[in-house]
Formats: C-alpha cells, sequence, structure tokens
C-alpha cells in the first residue's frame, strides 16, 4: 500500500492531469512484488545473507511479475512494463535489464522510486534524511525533477527531534566509518592495477567495470565533501559526540547508503559477470576481494 500511495503522490505531482496513469502506478504499486509470491521462501528472509544463487532469484520477480500481470485480466502491457522496471535506474545500475537514461520513462521511474522510499520508511531512522543524502551520494540513478521533489519534501519535514531507542550509538557506528574508508583507500590504491588486469578483459567486463568505478568515484567525492575522510575513523566520531542527533542521523544515513551501495554493487557485478567467460568471472572476483576486506555487519 505504501508503494502505491507514493507513486500516486509524485504522479499527481509531475505528470497531473494523467488520471489514467495516475490509477494504474497505483495498481502497479500494490502489484510490484507479485512476482515474489512465485520464488523460494528462503530466497525471501530479509535477515539473512543471500547466496549468489538465491540473489539471482530475487533478481527475477520483476520479470516474473510482467509475465504475470501481462496476461492477467485486469492487467496488461502497460501496467506488466511498470512492474518490470520498478528495480531499474537510470545510471545502469538497477536489474533486471540494466536500463539507462531514455529507456527508463518517468513513470517507471515514480514507481521505482516509491519502492525505494517505501524501503527507507520501513527501516526507519530518519527516512527523508536517508533519501536526501542518497540522491546526493548517486545523483545519476532518478531525474531532475524527481531529486528535485524529494529533496523539496526531505526539507519540509524538518530533522527529527531526536534518535528512535533502537538507533546505532557513534561507537556502534564506528565499524563502519572504518569500513567506509579504507574501502576507498584500496580504491585509490589499486585503480591502476585494475586497469592493467583488464588489458586482455571483454568488452562487456570493461564496460562494467567503468560503470563501477564512476560510482566508486561517486561515493569518493561525497564523502570528501562531507569531511568524513578528514580524520581518522576513531577521532571523527570522538568531534561528532557533541553534535547532537540531526548530525548523528546524517552520519547514521551516510555510513548505511555506502554499506548498502557496496553489497547492490558486488550483487551487480557477480550477476552480470554470470554470463562472461570463466576468465572474466575469476578477475571480477578477485577485484571485488581485492575492496571488500571484511564486510562488517550493518548497524
Amino acid at each position: 500500500m505504501c508503494v502505491a500511495l507514493i507513486a500516486k503522490a509524485l504522479a499527481r505531482r509531475l505528470l497531473p492531469g494523467d488520471v489514467d496513469l495516475h490509477r494504474r502506478l497505483g495498481l502497479a504499486g500494490l502489484m510490484h512484488d507479485v512476482g515474489e509470491l512465485y520464488l523460494p521462501p528462503a530466497s525471501l528472509q530479509r535477515d539473512a545473507p543471500l547466496q549468489a544463487d538465491q540473489w539471482r532469484q530475487i533478481v527475477s520477480h520483476p520479470v516474473i511479475g510482467h509475465r504475470v500481470l501481462g496476461e492477467l485480466d485486469g492487467g496488461g502491457p502497460d501496467l506488466a512494463e511498470l512492474v518490470l522496471n520498478h528495480h531499474e535506474r537510470l545510471d545502469g545500475f538497477g536489474y533486471p535489464r540494466g536500463l539507462q537514461s531514455e529507456q527508463l520513462a518517468l513513470p517507471s521511474q515514480l514507481l521505482a522510486v516509491a519502492e525505494w522510499l517505501a524501503g527507507l520508511i520501513e527501516h526507519g531512522h530518519g527516512a527523508a534524511i536517508h533519501a536526501s543524502i542518497a540522491t546526493k551520494l548517486i545523483p545519476g540513478e532518478f531525474g531532475s525533477p524527481v531529486l528535485g521533489l524529494l529533496r523539496q519534501a526531505a526539507r519540509a519535514s524538518g530533522a527529527p527531534a531526536h534518535l528512535t531507542d533502537d538507533a546505532p550509538t557513534l561507537v556502534e557506528l564506528l565499524p563502519q566509518a572504518t569500513y567506509v574508508m579504507d574501502v576507498l583507500a584500496r580504491f585509490r590504491a589499486a585503480r591502476g592495477s585494475f586497469d592493467d588486469r583488464l588489458a586482455g578483459a571483454s568488452p562487456e567486463l570493461r564496460r562494467l567495470v567503468d560503470l563501477c568505478r564512476h560510482r566508486l568515484l561517486q561515493l569518493q567525492a561525497s564523502f570528501s565533501s562531507a569531511g568524513l575522510d578528514a580524520h581518522d575513523p576513531a577521532t571523527l566520531m570522538a568531534e561528532l559526540a557533541g553534535d547532537g542527533s540531526a548530525l548523528q542521523l546524517e552520519l547514521m544515513a551516510l555510513l548505511r547508503e555506502f554499506h548498502w551501495r557496496m553489497g547492490e554493487m558486488e550483487r551487480a557485478v557477480l550477476l552480470r559477470a554470470h554470463q562472461m567467460p570463466a576468465d572474466d568471472q575469476t578477475l571480477v572476483q578477485q577485484m571485488i576481494d581485492t575492496l571488500k576486506g571484511t564486510l562488517p555487519a550493518e548497524a
């Protein structure tokens, strides 16, 4: 229900007057995960880490939903297309097709944004702040009209007066901050060697690595502009300790988003490399291991 309400609200602001589209987006919001009904229950356990085969099953759910709704009375190709695209992104990092730029129409963007925002709301801990920060970290996922509306909503919501009781403390966030800085340092150190290793790789793998490099550079620039790489993590946390809950929420959102983006990037690379030659797959895993190090538990 949350996805449907958000999708309709966004459409009424950005595509006013198109009542049929508003209705279709609301219905797509209600039905966007219908494909998950056909997946093994074990792959839908939210707190359990997924293996590669299980993640491939998860990624198939928009395709399944597309097939179901395209043939269903009351469905049809337009509704099915919206559901197929609800995890796509403008920068090509979505799934299942990896659409880019004009391939992802505004109505599909609105459903994708609604699904993403609903997940943030469900997660808690300042969803509006998290959404605003996430769109600055990865600015190319959605179009300017959508991003402008999200940032306007974040400003209007205001900062929360206090953290929730189950929010992580600065001490609990320290491993996340350390991991962020370690990954960015490993990325800076390994960029030259990655280029050398890619000399004999397939064009598909080189395009995929270029996409990942661009994303890491975005993350690196965002953390630098926020001043999060100015000190070692322990010193940073000590300096932030007296700055109140608003700053702590922003830091928590930054670290949680980075943690998610790294996991998302790893999954996307492994999924797309699955169809590549064995040598490319080996190279992909080596590059992931170089960057990843030891992934801490999410706060």
